[in-house]
């Protein structure tokens, strides 16, 4: 089970398909670089093992690519809760 940040940086990126730095998710989300690395960390974790769900590039930052369409449909389910 994801915690109410982890979802707010999975919500982040989904709509930011360039991409964002560990900088610019920390200054949103007003917290440390580290505790960005750690919940992405964790949410790849809790996603899959084999698989990362967030990327990460030194050019692009942080990313999700193969599984935005399937999240974004969890992401609007989950408000009509």
């Amino acid at each position: 089970m994801l915690t109410g940040r982890q979802s707010k940086i999975l919500e982040i990126l989904l709509n930011n398909v360039q991409g964002m730095t560990g900088a610019q998710l920390s200054e949103r989300l007003e917290v440390s670089s580290r505790t960005i690395r750690n919940e992405i960390g964790e949410i790849n974790r809790i996603w899959n093992e084999e698989e990362s769900i967030i990327k990460a590039s030194r050019r692009t930052g942080y990313y999700i690519e193969e599984f935005a369409d399937i999240l974004h449909r969890i992401f609007e389910e989950q408000k009509d809760i």
